[in-house]
């Protein structure tokens, strides 16, 4: 007798189909949510976002879906719908720590403290020794100039020995904010020691011996962060503005163009190598780099304008 050759095959996605289908709401909702993290994990935050948006279809209620989400939708840069998570998370499930800790930081990167301020007061007594409440405790009263305040908790984190480059990286900021320039070195080099390979202390570090005029450090460090991170243009940026400071220009121009035709499609980066440009009067190497630009870019409004914005300003 002739055999449908996919009878097998077809009978098979039909028993998947079913075993899926007959799976209990509580198991798929975990389901969803170990695959979005699995997602997140690797970078995909558009898959994991409806994962974990499959997972609260089952569950609205489920505070670590929304605390996940919320997280993707801050690597999304979508401000507005992580706070809606990040605060329905917490609601739900007011001990979900490391939801209120995300929200804190949301509101203290929006400069909301007094709302950051309500809800540290209410964790205290449930988190009151607890290290990552401490920390971001420290960072609100850093904040809101409680430099005392915050310096105490952070002393104490360190005495505790809590793992966190971060301590002494806000430690370092109180100590610049009271002009203690020296302290603020001296802590960043012990951290240094700790943490070799950390790019914030090694960030704040260049910061420091700037405001010093160390410029033999300053530049010996940038070096190593771009050699760490070649693509990381942040770097890039910071030590073009340190050959301008430091009277370079020829140097610090070619160092811009470099970095922006490695990666011609990046408009918001020539839109940060415009702005250095002009700022410190190279409106002319701007104008070149605007129209290479639009080469590269053809008919592209963002650089169309920005070129029109500049030949308006030079008349």
């Amino acid at each position: 007798m002739f055999k449908f050759p996919y009878t097998k095959a077809i009978s098979s996605l039909l028993i998947a189909t079913a075993l899926v289908a007959c799976t209990p709401p509580e198991e798929k909702k975990v389901q969803y949510f170990n695959n979005g993290k699995a997602l997140y994990e690797k970078g995909d935050f558009i898959k994991s976002r409806i994962e974990f948006s499959n997972a609260l279809q089952i569950d609205p209620k489920y505070s670590e879906a929304l605390y996940m989400r919320g997280l993707v939708e801050l690597r999304r840069n979508n401000i507005r719908n992580a706070y809606s998570d990040l605060s329905n998370a917490t609601k739900i499930d007011p001990h979900n720590l490391p939801a209120q800790i995300e929200l804190i930081k949301l509101l203290l990167m929006t400069k909301n403290l007094d709302n950051a301020k309500d809800i540290i007061a209410g964790l205290d007594n449930n988190f009151s020794t607890n290290n990552d409440f401490l920390l971001i405790k420290a960072r609100y009263l850093f904040q809101s100039d409680d430099l005392e305040g915050s310096e105490k908790l952070l002393l104490s984190l360190l005495e505790k020995d809590f793992k966190n480059d971060e301590v002494y990286v806000l430690l370092s900021y109180s100590l610049l904010k009271q002009k203690k320039i020296q302290e603020a070195e001296d802590v960043l080099l012990k951290a240094l020691n700790t943490y070799p390979s950390s790019v914030s202390i090694k960030t704040s570090l260049v910061n420091v011996y700037d405001i010093q005029g160390k410029n033999e450090e300053t530049q010996k460090l940038l070096n190593e962060l771009i050699a760490s991170d070649p693509e990381n243009l942040t770097h890039k940026l910071a030590y073009s503005k340190f050959l301008f400071k430091t009277g370079k220009n020829e140097e610090a121009v070619q160092s811009l163009k470099k970095s922006y035709l490695e990666r011609p499609n990046d408009i918001a980066f020539l839109s940060n190598v415009v702005q250095l440009l002009n700022a410190t009067n190279n409106a002319n190497e701007s104008e070149e780099l605007l129209k290479t630009g639009l080469e590269k870019n053809k008919d592209n409004f963002e650089i169309r304008h920005m070129l029109s914005m500049l030949l308006s300003s030079k008349g």
